[in-house]
């Protein structure tokens, strides 16, 4: 842990906005971002929720196809709108490894709750139904 890192211990557990920033560092596991706007841990952090790049057409006509660069197990706030975030692959996705200075990278609001039904082998759909093969809801 760095002076000054804040762990994240409280999730979000309520939809919220994504949160737009640039990749400031990255390893496999460890993308490390600054978001545009001010944030907090209680105002970032999604656990369970996506860290994506792309495909947000609302933001960007323009904007190339998604890409889902892993989901958001743990967080730290590095200070200065700094944030160490955290990621696992799920299922048979794999994370990407994004390169520093990536713009427009996103964190994406997920509930925990059809994750925790996906681990214990009862999968959820995109309606919080158990039966797909999808474990997060948007």
């Amino acid at each position: 842990m760095q002076t000054g890192e804040i762990v994240c211990t409280t999730p979000l557990t309520h939809r919220s906005p994504d949160l737009y920033g640039t990749v400031v560092a990255a390893s496999r596991g460890v993308i490390t971002i600054q978001l545009y706007k001010p944030a907090t841990c209680a105002k970032a952090f999604y656990k369970c929720g996506d860290v994506k790049f792309g495909g947000d057409i609302g933001r960007d006509p323009n904007a190339p196809k998604e890409v889902w660069l892993g989901m958001i197990t743990a967080m730290s706030d590095l200070g200065g709108n700094i944030f160490k975030v955290y990621v696992s692959p799920i299922t048979n996705h794999i994370p990407k490894i994004p390169p520093a200075g990536l713009q427009n990278v996103y964190l994406h609001w997920q509930d925990c709750t059809c994750f925790d039904a996906f681990l214990a082998g009862k999968p959820c759909d995109s309606n919080g139904d158990l039966g797909s093969s999808y474990p997060c809801v948007d």
